[in-house]
């Protein structure tokens, strides 16, 4: 997998970067100077379907425990399933709260969390193995990578659990 990497990605990019390059991760980066990349765009960059575009669902728990839930770009969560996984109740994360962790909504990275050193557990659904290659948020807007699931879920320490409803994309849009 051929690496990309242009000067216009934040400097946590770099840091996830940096991060998988210690853990000797195959990777691809691709960023953007002038616009920011949306979901439904990096199956295309890295052609790839849509079910092979990660979207990470975040979730907080009473004791201040991040939950992320890695999920098919085209699937919602199935959140009874994943809180029945966690073993404890959580509440999913809004946007003002997404903000004080110093996140975007919409480029929310599981790596990026590693990277931050938060406290988070990840549950990553089952279907996303299926695939030699996902996309995900790089935690800023114009970077996407995109790397092999199983060492995702090494790296992430995350789960592998059903956790993901899919559903049509017009619907997911509609919502």
């Amino acid at each position: 997998m051929e690496k990309k990497s242009e000067l216009t990605v934040r400097d946590s990019t770099r840091g996830i970067c940096l991060l998988l390059e210690e853990k000797n991760i195959e990777f691809c980066l691709v960023a953007s100077k002038y616009s920011d990349i949306k979901m439904d765009e990096i199956a295309g960059i890295f052609n790839i379907s849509q079910s092979q575009v990660v979207k990470c669902v975040l979730g907080k728990d009473c004791s201040d425990t991040l939950h992320a839930m890695l999920v098919p770009q085209d699937s919602i969560v199935r959140l009874k399933q994943a809180r029945r996984e966690s073993k404890c109740a959580f509440q999913l994360l809004n946007k003002e709260e997404l903000g004080s962790y110093n996140i975007t909504e919409g480029a929310v990275s599981p790596l990026k969390l590693v990277a931050d050193c938060l406290n988070v557990k990840f549950y990553m659904d089952e279907s996303l193995f299926d695939n030699k290659l996902v996309g995900l948020s790089s935690g800023d807007p114009r970077a996407a990578i995109a790397l092999n699931p199983l060492a995702v879920a090494r790296f992430l320490n995350a789960k592998p659990c059903n956790i993901a409803k899919p559903v049509c994309l017009t619907q997911l849009r509609r919502e």
